[in-house]
């Protein structure tokens, strides 16, 4: 499995024990349809569409090549998810506290 596949197969897995879909008939359904995706995606037969992925790999080596230049926009970047997901989830009952810290590069 490509590497930006398993990234985000991985933040969703993990993520979905935080989502309250009322029933655990309706988390099931959303997993299924999660897997579903992630494998249309690994499936060759369909053609090479994870070229999708090939400019977000070009900005990666780029990002790795002159952090520096990039740095400023990463850390606001940073610190705008985590007020957002601070204005989603106020109560901290899905994202614990200690892991929404702003980064200070």
């Amino acid at each position: 499995m490509p590497l930006v596949s398993r990234f985000w197969t991985e933040i969703i897995r993990q993520d979905i024990q935080f989502l309250d879909l009322g029933e655990l008939e309706t988390t099931q359904k959303l997993s299924t349809l999660q897997d579903q995706i992630c494998n249309l995606f690994l499936d060759s037969r369909l053609g090479e569409v994870l070229n999708w992925f090939e400019p977000l790999r070009k900005h990666i080596d780029l990002l790795a090549k002159d952090f520096d230049k990039h740095a400023d926009k990463l850390k606001q970047l940073q610190h705008a998810l985590v007020e957002l997901i601070d204005f989603l989830d106020p109560d901290c009952s899905r994202y614990p506290k200690e892991r929404r810290a702003k980064i200070g590069l």
